[in-house]
């Protein structure tokens, strides 16, 4: 948000905390499409908001992102009929809400922030890596190559596979004059995890750019 607006995060955070001591809570009723998220106050503490999707608006904010907090206030301040109505509540990969909101709102289609998903596939794609790459940390000169390989050209793995370059040859260290593709091609070829792994990871890349449904 600081770099869209150019205002420093320090800048950003004050407005925040500032706005949270005047705003209203909207308890008449609960929106088809909500969105929960959480956010940064105060001295490192952690807000918990929730927002109708449709109207932008912040039906409340909560002090706390504990579930023992918000199972009470939803409990407290809606009816299980007002919790019946909520069609699809949107949030991120926290594992801890997905399984409170099915009970809160039984009727409601979880989806996970898009944002949330690709965060979460690279670093699982990232994860593979490090791990084949410190299983060629040996003595053996080949495996030396490639694993001075792996950590080198560690963000090769993480662009869309449609970004790479397949006309253009350019010089790579380790490497020397190649296609960008080919060079990712080969570092795939050294094990067969990272390169399922991989192609797992590029579909759904590529299913969150074309919007496919990702349930």
């Amino acid at each position: 948000m600081s770099e869209e607006t150019s205002v420093s995060a320090t800048t950003i955070q004050r407005i925040i905390n500032e706005q949270v001591k005047y705003y209203q809570p909207y308890y008449q009723s609960m929106p088809e499409n909500l969105s929960i998220d959480e956010f940064k106050y105060g001295e490192g503490q952690m807000a918990f908001e929730y927002i109708d999707v449709v109207t932008g608006t912040i039906l409340d904010i909560l002090p706390s992102k504990d579930t023992r907090t918000i199972k009470y206030h939803f409990r407290s301040r809606y009816s299980q009929k007002q919790g019946n109505q909520v069609k699809t509540i949107t949030t991120d990969k926290n594992a801890s809400y997905v399984s409170f909101l099915q009970e809160l709102f039984p009727n409601a289609q979880i989806i996970i922030n898009r944002f949330h998903i690709v965060q979460l596939v690279n670093r699982s794609m990232n994860k593979t890596r490090v791990k084949v790459m410190n299983r060629l940390r040996t003595s053996n000169g080949e495996d030396q190559k490639k694993y001075r390989r792996l950590k080198r050209f560690w963000r090769k793995f993480l662009k869309k596979e449609s970004a790479l370059s397949y006309t253009t040859y350019q010089y790579f260290s380790m490497f020397w004059k190649r296609l960008e593709a080919a060079i990712v091609s080969e570092m795939l070829g050294y094990d067969p995890e990272l390169k399922e792994t991989y192609r797992v990871y590029q579909a759904i890349l590529k299913s969150v750019e074309e919007n496919d449904n990702l349930r």
